[in-house]
């Protein structure tokens, strides 16, 4: 397996790891498909171009040559729009693809509204095989205006995900703090949440002329124990349909569903309470 990726180069032990193969596996077409799909889909490069020497094949080893152009390193994303609940608003998105050569991401995002302030990021680290798993480190800042309450949130979290082909599972740890007022009540909380989610995808989902069906749930929930200043649990869950009715017709089916359980209500952080 010879790589030539151009300027900005990745390590050879992360080329190795997202191409997912090595010196004496078998080779067949499906090996090829299954190549160019990792490469593309680590969102590192513009263009792959993948050529098998079999005419230079040697005591049954067929040579493989990918030649690699990297993807813009930077990406900027700048928009103004309006929406029904928030009203006007700005917002700005920036992605550094590779920090380094091992490959880790950064990307920040900015959404500035009277109703909702967003400033929020997350760091992706180039750990094990993308397509299966990540490993990300996060943060966040948020000030929301809504007719009965004020609140800001300032949070930081960890996430490790496992990638399946119909099952993803994400399993977390977030360090939040939050003042709020609401009612004429004061509240101030710091909260530690470990939380796990799962989406699950019947396996023609990425066929949009097919019937699909998306379900998803999560569970978080924290305790004095853990440092925190309530005790609760927060638990959602939802599913979506998609069934075909025709050429260009399709009917889109959604439940959406969600459920607090604490001993005090009252001081329960905003940022958990579901508002009708």
């Amino acid at each position: 397996l010879a790589v030539s990726q151009g300027d900005l180069p990745l390590s050879a032990q992360r080329l190795q790891r997202i191409s997912g193969i090595r010196s004496g596996d078998p080779y067949t077409s499906r090996t090829l498909v299954d190549l160019y799909s990792r490469f593309q889909d680590s969102g590192y490069f513009d263009s792959i171009q993948i050529q098998p020497k079999i005419d230079a094949r040697d005591d049954s080893r067929v040579p493989i040559d990918i030649e690699l152009t990297p993807a813009p390193r930077h990406s900027w994303r700048l928009g103004v729009g309006a929406r029904s609940d928030t009203g006007p608003r700005a917002s700005a998105d920036y992605t550094n693809r590779r920090l380094n050569t091992r490959g880790d991401r950064l990307h920040a995002q900015l959404t500035l509204s009277p109703a909702l302030s967003e400033l929020g990021g997350d760091y992706r680290f180039a750990i094990g095989d993308h397509q299966r798993e990540s490993y990300t480190a996060r943060f966040g800042a948020q000030h929301e205006v809504t007719d009965s309450s004020t609140s800001d949130l300032a949070s930081l979290g960890v996430a490790y995900s496992t990638l399946g082909s119909a099952l993803t599972r994400v399993l977390s740890l977030d360090l939040s703090y939050e003042t709020s007022s609401l009612g004429g009540d004061d509240l101030e909380s710091w909260q530690l949440v470990p939380g796990a989610a799962w989406t699950w995808r019947s396996g023609r989902a990425q066929d949009s002329g097919a019937a699909a069906v998306r379900a998803h749930a999560t569970v978080k929930g924290s305790d004095p124990l853990l440092l925190s200043d309530t005790r609760f649990l927060y638990l959602t869950g939802g599913v979506k349909t998609r069934l075909p009715l025709g050429p260009r017709q399709r009917l889109i089916l959604r439940l959406d569903s969600g459920a607090v359980l604490t001993e005090d209500f009252d001081d329960l952080p905003v940022s958990y309470r579901f508002f009708a």
